[in-house]
């Protein structure tokens, strides 16, 4: 596959990585702001890139700037906030037609990464800060979309079972933070956050696609370089602590269904190894707890595994009738240790290989997946491509998922369950 990758470093705490690939006709620029997730910060963090992504200085209304990107070619400015191990990322985004298909051949580019730039650095301000009016729309939809979190009971209980299983730990802070912080927000607040964010924030800009000229490429260097700078400290996710005793957590509430979250914790620092473990216990539909769990047993209508190779922590999500949910348990940890024993067949290991090259040679199927790859891999010690990581997992032997299993510590066991369950007691 003719891909090439290239990673350069822009100036102290920032890094340029660049994807080419002929066969997409489009560009997409992707600049992360990368900071220690944080309570204090983490609400306004949150709001900022709604801030950013829809106006700047030149461009200070949302029709203004539509207006201007359908004039190239429809092209876009999207944002989003994320979490990477211990990290909150803050995104933004560019998406374009490449020059070479446009009409008679436009150079589109080069607005396109003006305007991404400007979104960034040069926002629309009123009396020094961002646009009350703005702000208040925005923090408006970041109170929203934490209220909305609990109508999804399967990712609410996910994210209550992550704030236990990481409690003191970056990682268990909520990507959007809490509530009772996102209502102290200030616009005042948010704007001094945000320039701190420009200062001591890790740089990751990704460009994924055609490809960008030398002209645009050096104006996204020139930019941030101009950036008054703190040169940020190395960004490692340090492991999760082992917790002495397994936590049980039960939280009640009107709901149909019941939701388990079990979570163990190891020291294998082989994430491929790891996630070959995950694949056969759980992370495939002819896995050990899909074929024996969910099928053979039906005490879950769903409980497959997945693994944090930056936390090391290996998770077991269900979703569990009132009354199943100590079977559903003990039946998972019957399943564990089995897997321990080396119970599972060669085949099984065999087919979750290839389902994993399979997803492997899938991050080549669009511009963003390639970029999504690469930033998760700027994280690492050693980068390592698709088929580099396909030729790791390849060498995976049962032995090794054995020797993994049985370094596994139970941590936490969360449930999500209803109002009234004697039968859980």
């Amino acid at each position: 596959m003719s891909v090439s990758y290239k990673r350069e470093k822009i100036c102290e705490g920032a890094e340029y990585t660049e994807i080419i690939d002929k066969r997409f006709k489009t560009n997409y620029i992707y600049i992360h702001l990368l900071e220690p997730m944080d309570r204090k910060n983490a609400s306004a963090n949150a709001v900022i890139p709604d801030l950013l992504h829809d106006s700047n200085e030149k461009y200070p209304t949302i029709t203004a700037l539509s207006r201007k990107l359908a004039s190239l070619y429809h092209a876009s400015i999207s944002c989003g906030v994320s979490k990477l191990g211990d990290f909150q990322v803050v995104s933004l985004m560019s998406g374009s037609i490449a020059d070479k298909y446009t009409i008679d051949g436009d150079n589109i580019s080069g607005e396109v990464v003006d305007i991404l730039l400007d979104c960034l650095t040069k926002p629309h301000l009123e009396n020094g800060i961002f646009a009350e009016n703005d702000f208040r729309l925005k923090k408006q939809e970041l109170l929203d979309d934490i209220d909305a979190e609990i109508n999804d009971k399967r990712k609410f209980a996910v994210g209550k079972a992550k704030e236990n299983i990481y409690k003191g730990e970056p990682a268990g802070i909520p990507v959007n933070g809490y509530r009772e912080d996102a209502e102290k927000l200030t616009c005042a607040d948010v704007y001094k956050r945000y320039t701190e964010l420009l200062k001591n924030a890790r740089i990751e800009v990704v460009f994924s696609g055609y490809g960008i000229g030398d002209e645009d490429k050096n104006k996204i260097f020139d930019r941030i370089r101009a950036l008054e700078r703190n040169a940020p400290a190395e960004y490692k996710t340090v492991p999760s602590a082992k917790k002495s005793d397994m936590v049980y957590v039960t939280d009640r509430m009107d709901v149909n269904q019941s939701k388990m979250v079990m979570a163990y914790k190891t020291d294998c620092t082989s994430k491929q190894t790891m996630k070959m473990l995950s694949f056969v216990f759980g992370g495939t539909p002819f896995s050990m707890l899909f074929e024996n769990v969910r099928e053979k047993l039906s005490l879950c209508y769903y409980c497959p595994s997945g693994y944090n190779s930056k936390k090391q922590v290996l998770l077991i999500d269900c979703g569990i009738e009132h009354q199943n949910i100590n079977p559903a348990r003990e039946e998972i940890y019957n399943q564990l240790e089995l897997l321990k024993k080396g119970e599972f067949t060669e085949e099984l290991l065999s087919n979750s290989k290839l389902l994993a090259k399979s997803s492997l040679k899938a991050v080549y199927d669009s511009p963003g997946s390639i970029a999504n790859w690469y930033l998760d891999q700027c994280m690492e010690d050693n980068i390592v491509t698709p088929e580099e990581e396909a030729q790791l997992i390849d060498a995976v032997t049962k032995e090794d998922i054995v020797a993994a299993a049985n370094s596994l510590v139970p941590d936490t066991v969360y449930v999500l369950t209803g109002k009234e369950n004697p039968a859980n007691e």
